[in-house]
């Protein structure tokens, strides 16, 4: 192969002018793959932000208070074929060379594509290298004979440069993608998105209030005898419990460490994306636009949990203070949520603009 760097979405990524799809924001590793993989296809990552959801299964009996929360209630693959027609293809390969193949062939075409790895192996990963095995994603947009451009989170704490195909193939290998802690076997896997094959215009305001109006009521419901909690209930029932769970350790569990971590990674995700999805829905429904600022404060308290309890428990803190201070936030970004889901309501109900 010649010298000549060959890149999807961008002219040179040496120029980091690739449009990372949400610049600016924290995003966990999948949120940021997808909007990077769609942007790269021209097509909006807003979209991934018409999710808005928490639920507690009371009546679970899980061994730790995460097992019985949620704050989805839909993939991401379905809201790209939704909105979209677009299609995620996840490809296991039977060998990383064979992966990182795939890599190139669809780099050369134009387009980013996703590759699984265990931070374990993976150099960038400052908490986990060589500390911990945990499954990450990670977006490849250009390669230059045996190197390849990576693109990894967004925001202040992204990564982008190369690496080497020695660096990437022990990552990529690892038999600890094997255990499925997506759901699947990451194991020498790549993710793509596939486009669509017809040409899909802009969602209707019909389209864009039924994504809204159903589950924003829920931050306010009343789950007055119900064993499945949902909305503001939901988050403050898990709350509680994990301030039962953690005045039990006497030292952080793993388990508790990497999946709040991943839960309140995952939420400061989501309510980026909600914000700019409020955007997008504004230009239909003008008066959307009260409903964003509460929803930034929100966005912002969930931020600082996640910094908290991260470098918190990395600086050996106690964990029971650091799941009470959790709490504490918590309370407020309850309050910040529901008074964005009551002006919602009433702006879905005004005339399309």
């Amino acid at each position: 192969m010649s010298e000549q760097v060959k890149s999807g979405g961008a002219e040179d990524p040496h120029l980091l002018l690739f449009d990372t799809g949400i610049p600016g924001a924290y995003l966990d590793c999948q949120t940021s793959s997808y909007s990077m993989m769609l942007r790269s296809l021209k097509l909006d990552p807003r979209i991934l932000g018409d999710q808005w959801w928490y639920s507690y299964d009371a009546a679970s009996h899980q061994d730790w208070p995460g097992g019985a929360f949620s704050f989805t209630n839909h993939e991401y693959r379905e809201s790209v074929s939704d909105w979209f027609g677009a299609t995620e293809r996840v490809i296991p390969h039977a060998s990383p060379r064979q992966a990182l193949e795939r890599v190139r062939s669809t780099v050369s075409d134009g387009t980013a594509i996703t590759v699984c790895v265990d931070l374990y192996h993976y150099r960038m990963a400052n908490f986990f290298y060589r500390k911990n095995h945990y499954p990450r994603r990670i977006v490849v947009n250009g390669f230059q004979e045996d190197r390849f451009w990576v693109l990894d989170g967004a925001g202040e704490r992204r990564f982008a440069g190369w690496l080497t195909e020695k660096e990437l193939i022990p990552a990529i290998d690892s038999a600890h993608l094997e255990l499925g802690s997506w759901g699947f076997n990451a194991r020498n896997t790549t993710i793509e998105i596939i486009p669509p094959t017809a040409a899909h215009g802009p969602p209707s305001a019909d389209w864009v209030r039924d994504r809204l109006l159903g589950p924003t009521r829920s931050f306010s419901a009343t789950n007055q005898g119900r064993l499945t909690l949902v909305g503001t209930e939901a988050l403050q029932a898990f709350s509680d419990a994990l301030l039962s769970y953690s005045a039990e350790l006497a030292e952080p569990a793993s388990k508790m460490t990497l999946q709040i971590s991943n839960i309140l990674g995952g939420i400061t995700s989501q309510r980026q994306l909600n914000i700019m999805f409020l955007e997008l829905a504004a230009q239909y429904f003008p008066d959307l636009r009260r409903a964003k600022e509460h929803f930034q404060k929100s966005a912002r308290e969930w931020d600082k949990a996640f910094n908290v309890f991260l470098f918190g428990i990395r600086l050996g803190r106690d964990p029971a203070a650091i799941v009470t201070e959790l709490a504490r936030r918590i309370d407020v970004i309850a309050e910040a949520e529901c008074a964005g889901a009551a002006i919602i309501g009433p702006a879905l109900a005004a005339r399309p603009g």
